[in-house]
């Protein structure tokens, strides 16, 4: 996937989560008054690599990185039915 897939699919599944699982997700990962994220506003080199990578880290923290992983890769959805 190239960063900018990466962060649509990560943008995509923060759009699905309830109201309550998105707001911890906002509380990990400062959002911008543009809506990007907080911490990529500096950055240098590619936005899309910069946001992507700081999702990773607040998807750890909140719990929610296994239904991420069960969404966008099959095996993992099969290892979170069990």
């Amino acid at each position: 996937m190239t960063p900018g897939d990466t962060l649509q699919s990560l943008d995509d599944f923060r759009a699905r989560l309830s109201a309550p699982d998105r707001r911890r997700l906002d509380r990990a990962l400062p959002r911008a008054a543009d809506g990007g994220i907080a911490s990529c506003d500096a950055a240098e080199g590619s936005r899309a690599s910069c946001e992507a990578a700081a999702y990773m880290p607040a998807l750890r923290r909140t719990g929610l990185m296994p239904r991420f992983l069960a969404g966008i890769c099959p095996a993992q959805r099969a290892v979170s039915r069990r």
